[in-house]
């Protein structure tokens, strides 16, 4: 995520998305390895989160992948949806649904 942030703050959003994809296969061995791990659940979210605003979002530096950064916000939210449905009491979840 370091780096990631890091290439995107250079100007180099391509970097960042290379960062995240290297990055995302290690955080779901994690988490299917410790399924019970909310920490891995919610990083995987957040990380496909990024990596969709670099991909497309005009709020952010990005290469233009509109339809790619859609599918990642929608795997970001579904693994969100189900952390918030087997904790409907986690704030920190309830908030990260709602943004």
């Amino acid at each position: 995520d370091r780096i990631a942030r890091a290439a995107h703050a250079l100007g180099d959003a391509a970097t960042s998305i290379a960062s995240y994809r290297r990055a995302i296969p290690i955080i779901e061995e994690l988490f299917r390895l410790h399924p019970n791990n909310t920490r891995y659940q919610r990083q995987i979210s957040m990380t496909y989160g990024m990596m969709a605003n670099y991909l497309g979002n005009s709020d952010y530096l990005h290469v233009g992948q509109r339809a790619e950064m859609l599918a990642n916000y929608r795997k970001s939210l579904d693994i969100l949806l189900r952390m918030q449905q087997a904790d409907p009491n986690d704030r920190l979840i309830q908030m990260d649904v709602a943004l």
